[in-house]
């Protein structure tokens, strides 16, 4: 994994070619989980933000109220989120470590009420280890939300599942494999596919292809 850690850190130095290594705005499939979870009447709780990056789905909720804890294993971002939150006085609302999400998470278990994931699982090799964890950090009935690139993405075609220019991996599953995965450990509540609009990745524009889908943890 060092090879892989060193590639993201990489991307967030020098290339910053990602739309999650260059905005700074909320992911609209968190505002759109935001909105889910007050439909189900939690409007405060622990919410765990995985690859939380320079911190900006992480600080969105936290201003709604909600207590974040957030890691990724690329430290100059996390330094840039603590700055971040410091200068905007949420200190006490978000809680940031450094961890790689393929090593055991440290936290405790059932502790969180809800989980977000916004491209983090593409680049994760050992899926099972990550739902295992999931499951594991999630309270009884805790709702995970995901936001995954799918293999029919075109810059994944074009590039063959593997970007030349940082040495990043995937490891994109379809979204019936996404699904099915899920399914032994979580219940799907919903899910919906993206694929009508283009996005910029170092410079060039690609259709998009990316899924949500949002789950609940089975008892």
């Amino acid at each position: 994994m060092n090879e892989q850690k060193e590639a993201w850190e990489f991307e967030y130095k020098e290339h910053k070619g990602f739309p999650t290594s260059i905005e700074r705005r909320p992911s609209n499939q968190v505002k759109y989980f935001l909105k889910f979870l007050k439909s189900k009447n939690i409007t405060k709780g622990k919410i765990l933000d995985i690859g939380c990056g320079f911190g900006r789905n992480s600080i969105f909720l936290a201003k709604k109220g909600y207590n974040i804890w957030a890691f990724d294993f690329v430290e100059e971002a996390l330094e840039f989120m603590r700055k971040k939150v410091n200068e905007l006085g949420l200190g006490n609302k978000i809680n940031i470590s450094n961890q790689d999400a393929f090593n055991t998470w440290k936290f405790k278990n059932g502790f969180f009420d809800a989980v977000i994931d916004i491209t983090t699982f593409d680049s994760i090799e050992n899926k099972e280890h990550y739902i295992n964890e999931l499951y594991r950090v999630l309270k009884p009935k805790g709702y995970f939300c995901i936001y995954a690139i799918l293999p029919e993405h075109e810059y994944l075609k074009k590039l063959n599942n593997f970007n030349s220019k940082d040495n990043i991996k995937y490891f994109v599953l379809g979204l019936d494999k996404l699904m099915e995965l899920f399914s032994s450990k979580f219940h799907i509540l919903e899910e919906k596919r993206f694929n009508d609009k283009k996005e910029l990745i170092h410079g060039e524009s690609f259709k998009r292809e990316l899924a949500r889908i949002i789950m609940q943890k089975n008892d």
